[in-house]
């Protein structure tokens, strides 16, 4: 029997890396502690500077670009960057952009950052060890360690399926080889039942189409992923697709019921909660947070979030 999973976001647990040398290249703490400083929290804010979402970025040359995932800045008006070493900038314009895979490049006020190189995707290969560095809410860096699975096909998507669990805020992260070259963005979902990361092969990021605009204008579609499991094992996985914007770039108009980011406020990370569903189905929660039109929920006890269209939700039952 087959069982639907509910998708996962770029959501992120954190976890220890192996310490030692690996066979065949650097070792894994060398290469999570070595490349944080190219690793950049990204927080976008909203029309009156209120944060909308966070996620993760690295550095790709010395003059402030970065690579991220395009659903941690979309719906955004301004973006904050932020480095390990405490240099605060912002995002100054998109320089390329495809919400199909998710993938953003962008310009920032940045400047002398050490970039990290990008590997080929197309030569990774079943076991190839990796490691996650990205971001976790009061942590200003998480790392993760685990090996890769395979590419699995999305539609006419290509994922990286890796086994390094990912956190919230680590959307845009990279993830790198033992060589430590970035071969793959950090953009997809970890199963209820066991945690599988999925990553946007780095090559995708190559061939990026161009896109000045100002972050504004960014499109606020992004694909999201849905997983059908036998067991512990994906057998498919179903690319969800966001709504265009309204009126097109820059409008700030969202479909009908749908209510505004700042409506829906968190729990305290301290006090559980329950969330009621239209359903009739109730969940308890340890935190609650909702990005764009998705709401991410972490259930009690565990150390994943899930999310669910925010349309499930009876939101006059829940968040009291």
């Amino acid at each position: 029997m087959i069982l639907a999973a509910r998708y996962l976001l770029i959501a992120v647990t954190l976890v220890f890396f192996a310490q030692g040398y690996a066979s065949g290249g650097l070792s894994i703490s060398h290469i999570a502690e070595n490349h944080a400083l190219s690793v950049v929290t990204v927080v976008a804010l909203g029309k009156g500077g209120e944060p909308v979402s966070s996620g993760s970025g690295f550095f790709l040359d010395r003059e402030g670009l970065i690579a991220t995932s395009h659903h941690v800045l979309a719906g955004s008006s301004r973006a904050i960057i932020r480095t390990l070493k405490g240099e605060e900038g912002e995002i100054v314009e998109v320089t390329h952009d495809d919400p199909a895979v998710d993938l953003t490049i962008a310009r920032t006020s940045l400047r002398s950052s050490a970039a990290l190189s990008l590997g080929d995707s197309d030569k990774v290969q079943a076991n190839d060890q990796v490691v996650l560095i990205g971001n976790a809410p009061g942590k200003q860096r998480a790392f993760s360690a685990g090996s890769v699975i395979g590419m699995r096909h999305a539609e006419e998507l290509q994922l990286l399926q890796i086994t390094a669990p990912l956190s919230p805020g680590s959307s845009g992260g990279p993830v790198l080889n033992l060589k430590g070259e970035v071969i793959g963005i950090a953009t997809a979902f970890i199963a209820s039942e066991k945690d599988v990361s999925f990553a946007m092969p780095v090559n995708y990021l190559k061939v990026l189409k161009p896109a000045r605009m100002k972050l504004a204008d960014l499109p606020a579609a992004s694909p999201s992923f849905k997983a059908e499991m036998r067991g512990s094992v994906v057998t498919r996985i179903l690319v969800i697709r966001g709504d265009e914007r309204a009126s097109g770039p820059g409008s700030s108009e969202r479909p009908p019921g749908r209510e505004s980011p700042e409506a829906m406020p968190p729990f305290p990370d301290a006090k559980p909660g329950t969330v009621h569903f239209k359903s009739g189905k109730k969940l308890l929660c340890d935190r609650a947070w909702k990005e764009g039109k998705t709401v991410f929920l972490v259930p009690h006890g565990k150390k994943y979030a899930v999310g669910y269209d925010e349309a499930e939700i009876d939101t006059k039952k829940s968040f009291r």
